[in-house]
């Protein structure tokens, strides 16, 4: 027994060493950080880790991790773990802080399309917390960062999962997300995510929810910005063994997208989605597409040339079955066939009518028709070609037996009766290569494009490429007898090429009376190359060409110090891309020796190319290698005016090499564009740099100073200098604005640049002149202080402006993002913009006659969106804000507004003014677009909308002010709460309708248009009053005013007199009965209005019914009598004479015209002819019947106050009368008697 307690003894020594390794790997530093080399020799070098620090029950962080096998490299720049060991006692794992740093993903392997498998449970052993989880970025291969800031937390409890995802960052914008997840089948899913970016520079928002289970979730949500919307709902089946299945039920509508705002590589577009997929009979998905192009155009545009994409789509079982899907494309239409499945591919793809031009603007112009049909499987397609355009043909197959290998299998390019016949393969690996060989039989170029010549083309060619670091290759081409422009056409050439050496070329081609001889090699020492080319007749190779050319080429050396001897000549030469020469000759000869003669004569006259044209150019050189003078000379034309350009240099080749030192003795431009050098400064020259000393220029009437500026290749380059007196003016061959100016700037640039965007700044800064603002008043200066700019370069370039005038004051600080999108335009801006502007009354010269505006705007807006099209965020606010419009008497005082600009939009969250009452108001308005769209809502809480003498309107309640597409729409609910309108007695002086003033523009009003969209309902209240043209009435009811724009004004509902008098026939009419009914056209509503004479016994009065167009007007009494009567008692106050048939009645007429003239005039209440009966005085006197004027004012309701003048007595008295009923009165007069009486009237007729 004493060998088992050796035994046991040992074991627990082996215990003890393996526990006391254990703890000191894991419980201190120094262990910790031998732990990591012993894992890594474990891996086989697969595992790699830079530093250590900590120890694992403490928390520990680790740098520069790695895990490379061959086909899956993964790198992470940091790992930092904070956690609680002592709680797994209670089954808990929890981890304070998981940070990882920068993480590198790269895979090489391809995906076995293996389908996800289901799990049995999700359960954990334990309960885990991990409070902070973050994730500095996540980047795929080579690309740029896919996420940015991750910040998340997770806990398992109560056999549940749950993510909280506080942040996430990408480069569409910031995500937020909660995700609940049961740990057993069928595991309940339930959340939510929440985004909030920029598309295209615009501010987006988007919420997506998860609902059901993990094995059948259903997902639904919306995206949303200014132009793009977007609405997805699916139900999906995730772990269904094939692709296709996993797809339940989906309905997709997406409207504004634009492909190049999620790749800027991507054509531009304006794209409308309609996607739908729901169960069919049978197990099959039935489902449809239709994508809509609104802004389609040719590739080479940058546009999308498909403009519409519609049809039906099954999904059985694996397989997606297309049935006429039709795509109108570039002018013409694709329809396609067919079924894809995993393992199998069957498409056929019809082409009707597609123009060439519309996908390309630069090939030639044809109607391509034909079929394309795919077959193999997704892993090995294979594409047969059978496509054609009028006599041209392409036919063919191209196969991918294997990745990124492909073979092209008998293609032919038929031209009528020739062809050209191609086979080969190209293999696109590492190293791509090209082996290609083929057949020309009886060619036809003209077929091709009408800017090829007619011909017959034979022979036979082959080629070999190699495509790598070093690339060589091999060419043979063999024409046999053909023809080409009707002349016989031959030849061969042979070329063989390594990298830096053409090793071998020969070759002779003769077509009619030209002919070219090549023969020799060029790149090592030794080597010659020799070229003779004699072409009389240019105008063979085509329409573009014509003319002669005779030239000689000896070329020797190596491409550092070639030795060359030339001899060209040229006449009336035109070559494609409107080249065109009247004259031209070259001779120049150059050696390999230092000491070797260097002579070169240019000449040459009438160089056009497009509409660029050079009258004369000249070159020369005279000298060595060493020391030599150059002399250009050149005349002609700049942007149409009149240019002339004189260069000198002096200096020489270095010793050994191609490198060209000197000095620019002189360069002087006069014409349209002065510039001259005003020093000689030093230059030099090569093939892999450039240099230039600091130099002062002047040129465009200012001086500049340049400093040194240089490039070298892989080592960038740079400029730097300054102007002074630059006037923008002397920019409008580039630049003109629209706008009078006179400013003058001084400017100040540091640029390098190598690979990518520049680096630098600029600053400009404006030293005097101003800007003049058109108005209708007048020109108005922008009174410009102060105007500064400067940007920086590079990828993230700061931005500061300055702007200052009488105005106010605008001041931007931020950066611009150089490098996004690949263009100047697309730059993206980030920043804030401070706008103050302490008066708006200098806007007064904006502002038509009797209008005025004051107040004062403060803006802090954050500026984003792209230089094409920027945005700004931000709050807008208003103070002491206040606009008058005398005219109509409109005043909005003391107010105040908060708005906010968002993107493209200005949103106002509160505008309210409120001297009198209070108005307030809310909305939105786009910006930047042809025809804004606003909306805004308005809120009236008696409110003074007319205040001026003889017009007040206090209104409250709420109205909406809406305009699209150029529709305004104008709707709400108002009441008056008290209001006062009077009209003038008098109306001014009107022309006639049949009077015609020339110059005058005539306005057609006779459709009597509403320019806008109304649905307006108008309470009156009962404080409403009205007066004018002898009424004065208190109204009351309520209108709907109805209008589409451009139709007829129409209105519903009905207005009431609720009490009021009328002036009408020299007399005071009391309103009893009025109402005014609306049912159809505003301009002619239905009348029952009546109104009697004050105080009449018989209640003689007016009553008017009917339409207003056509009235039916009629005297009425409260007592039956005859016509005659009742005018009579509504002129004169009493019955017409017995037996009188024209006293009473002329008396009555008199008093009615005189009546109509005091309704004009308005001075009196009362004013006509009376008949005054016979009377006899207390002293016995007696009073003849006579006829009397009598002019009156009623001053109140009671008392009236009048005038009687006698036409046979003339004697004149002074009448006051006080009613005290209806039935008595009290009547005094003073005149030549003064008398009194107490008048009881009552009828008995």
């Amino acid at each position: 027994m004493r060998w088992l307690r050796w035994l046991l003894l040992l074991s627990l020594l082996l215990l003890l060493g393996v526990g006391g390794a254990l703890a000191w790997f894991t419980a201190t530093p120094a262990g910790f950080a031998s732990l990591w080399p012993l894992l890594e020799r474990a891996s086989g070098g697969q595992l790699k880790v830079g530093r250590s620090h900590g120890t694992l029950w403490r928390g520990f962080v680790l740098e520069d991790l790695r895990w490379q096998t061959p086909q899956q490299q993964l790198a992470l720049s940091r790992l930092q773990l904070a956690w609680s060991p002592q709680r797994l006692w209670q089954r808990q794992l929890q981890i304070e802080q998981l940070h990882l740093g920068v993480l590198r993903y790269h895979s090489s392997k391809p995906s076995d399309g293996s389908p996800p498998q289901l799990p049995a449970h999700l359960r954990l052993p334990l309960d885990v917390a991990i409070d902070s989880l973050r994730l500095d970025a996540l980047q795929l291969g080579d690309a740029p960062p896919l996420l940015n800031a991750l910040d998340a937390g997770y806990y398992y409890q109560q056999q549940q999962h749950a993510l909280v995802l506080r942040r996430l960052d990408s480069r569409w914008g910031r995500m937020y997300a909660s995700v609940a997840l049961g740990s057993s089948a069928p595991f309940a899913l339930g959340g939510r995510l929440e985004y909030d970016g920029q598309l295209e520079g615009v501010a987006s928002r988007g919420v997506l929810t998860l609902q059901q289970s993990l094995l059948a979730p259903r997902v639904s949500g919306t995206v949303s910005a200014l132009g793009l919307s977007a609405q997805l709902s699916a139900r999906l089946r995730p772990f269904a063994p094939q692709a296709l299945q996993r797809l339940q039920q989906l309905d997709v509508r997406v409207g504004g997208i634009n492909p190049q705002a999620l790749q800027p590589g991507w054509p531009q577009a304006r794209l409308g989605l309609a996607l739908q997929l729901a169960p069919g009979a049978g197990g099959v998905l039935d489902g449809g597409v239709s994508l809509i192009n609104y802004q389609p155009g040719a590739l080479s545009a940058q546009r999308l040339p498909l403009s519409l994409l519609y049809g039906p789509f099954q999904i059985r079982d694996d397989t997606l079955l297309l049935n006429n899907l039709v795509a109108e494309l570039a002018e013409g239409r694709a329809t396609l066939n067919g079924r894809v499945s995993a393992s199998a591919l069957a498409l056929a793809l019809r082409l009707d009518g597609i123009h060439s031009q519309a996908l390309l603007a630069s090939l030639p112009s044809h109607r391509i028709g034909g079929d394309i049909r795919v077959s193999g499987s997704p892993r090995a397609p294979r594409l047969a070609l059978a496509l054609a355009s009028g006599k041209l043909s392409l036919r063919g197959t191209l196969a991918l037996p294997a990745p990124q290998q492909w073979q092209l299998q008998q293609l032919q390019l038929g031209t009528g009766a020739g062809r050209l016949l191609l086979d080969g393969t190209l293999a696109l690996g590492d190293v791509p290569q090209l082996d290609a060989r083929g057949k020309l039989q009886a060619l036809n170029p003209a077929a091709i494009s009408p800017q090829l010549p007619v011909g017959n083309i034979n022979g036979n060619f082959s080629a070999r490429v190699r495509l790598a670091q070093a690339p060589q290759g091999e060419l043979q081409l063999q024409l046999t007898p053909g023809t080409l422009s009707g002349a016989p056409l031959s030849g061969r050439l042979q070329a063989s090429w390594q990298a830096q050496r053409l090793r071998t070329l020969q070759g002779q081609l003769q077509l009619g009376g030209n002919s070219l001889r090549l023969n020799g090699s060029y790149g090592k020492p030794g080597d010659r190359l020799q070229m003779l080319l004699d072409a009389p007749q240019l105008g063979l190779l085509g329409p573009a060409f014509s003319g002669r050319v005779r030239g000689e080429l000896d070329l020797g050396g190596v491409p550092a110090r070639p030795q060359v001897r030339a001899d060209l000549q040229a006449s009336n030469l035109r070559l494609p891309g409107a080249l065109a020469v009247a004259s031209l000759s070259l001779q120049g000869e150059s050696g390999i020796a230092d000491d070797s003669p260097f002579r070169i004569r240019l000449d040459g006259r009438t160089l056009t190319l497009g509409d660029r044209q050079l009258a004369r150019l000249s070159l020369q050189a005279d000298g060595s290698r060493l020391a030599h003078r150059l002399q250009l000379s050149a005349d002609g034309r700049l942007q149409q005016h009149e240019q002339q350009l004189q260069v000198q240099l002096s200096g020489g080749f270095e010793r050994g090499s191609s490198n060209w030192r000197g000095t620019l003795q002189q360069l002087e431009g006069s014409g349209w564009l002065p510039l001259r050098l005003q020093q000689p400064v030093a230059l030099r020259a090569g093939a892999a740099n450039v240099a230039l000393a600091a130099s002062r220029w002047q040129a465009l009437g200012a001086q500049w100073q340049l400093g040194e500026s240089s490039w070298q290749r892989g080592g960038g380059w740079r400029s730097e200098g300054r102007v002074q007196g630059l006037a923008l003016s002397a920019l409008a061959p580039w630049f003109s604005p629209s706008l009078r100016q006179t400013l003058v700037f001084d400017a100040g640039w540091q640029v390098r640049g190598a690979q990518g965007w520049p680096q630098g700044n600029v600053q400009l800064q404006r030293t005097q002149g101003d800007v003049w603002l058109p108005a209708p008043a007048g020109e108005q200066a922008l009174g410009l202080s102060r105007a500064t700019l400067s940007v920086g370069l590079g990828e993230r370039g700061p931005l500061a402006l300055a702007l200052d005038s009488r105005f106010g004051k605008l001041a931007a600080d931020g950066s611009v993002l150089w490098g996004n999108g690949g263009s100047v335009a697309n730059a993206a801006l980030t920043g804030s913009v401070r706008l103050q502007v302490p008066s708006l009354a200098l806007a007064q010269p904006w502002l038509k006659a009797g209008m005025e505006l004051s107040g004062s705007l403060d803006a802090t807006l954050q500026l984003g969106g792209t230089l094409s099209s920027p945005t700004l965020d931000g709050p807008l606010l208003g103070h002491d804000l206040r606009f008058i419009e005398r005219r109509n008497g409109i005043r909005l005082e003391q107010g105040q507004l908060q708005a906010r600009l968002a993107g493209q939009q200005l949103l106002i969250d509160s505008l309210r003014f409120g001297k009198q009452g209070e108005l307030t108001g809310s909305g939105r308005i786009d910006l930047f677009q042809a025809t804004p769209d606003v909306l805004l809502l308005l809120d009236f809480k008696r409110f003074a909308a007319l205040e001026r003498p003889g017009r007040r309107l206090l209104l409250s309640g709420r109205s909406r002010v809406e305009v699209r597409q150029r529709v305004v729409t104008l709707s709400g609910n108002l009441s008056v709460d008290e209001g006062r309108i009077d009209i003038p007695k008098l109306g001014g002086p009107r022309l006639s309708d049949d009077v015609v003033v020339v110059g005058r523009e005539v306005v057609d009003d006779a459709g009597n248009r509403w320019p806008l969209a109304l649905d307006l309902r108008i309470a009156l209240g009962d404080k409403l009053r009205f007066g004018g043209n002898g009424l004065e009435a208190w109204l009351g009811g309520e209108v709907r005013l109805l209008a589409e724009q451009g139709g007829t004004l129409q209105a519903r509902g009905q207005i009431r007199v609720d009490k009021g008098r009328f002036k009408a026939y020299g007399q005071d009419l009391d309103i009893t009965r009025g109402l005014i009914t609306f049912s159809g056209p505003l301009d002619n509503p239905a009348l029952d209005l009546r109104t009697t004479r004050r105080f009449s016994p018989v209640g003689a009065g007016v009553e008017v019914r009917g339409a207003l167009l056509t009235p039916t007007v009629k005297l009425v009494a409260d007592e039956a009598m005859s016509e005659k009567d009742k005018l009579s008692w509504l002129v004169l106050g009493r019955a017409a004479a017995v037996g009188d048939n024209t006293g009473g009645a002329g008396a009555a007429a008199g008093g009615l015209l005189a009546g109509l003239i005091n309704d004009q005039v308005g001075l009196f209440d009362d004013i006509g002819v009376q008949s005054r009966a016979e009377s006899t005085s207390s002293a016995g006197v007696v009073s003849p019947a006579e006829q009397v004027v009598t002019l009156g004012k009623q001053l109140t309701r009671e008392l009236y106050v009048g005038y009687e003048y006698g036409l046979r007595s003339a004697e004149q008295a002074l009448k006051v009368s006080y009613q005290l009923s209806r039935t008595l009165s009290l009547i005094g007069r003073a005149g030549r008697d003064a008398s009194s009486e107490l008048r009881y009237t009552r009828r008995f007729d």
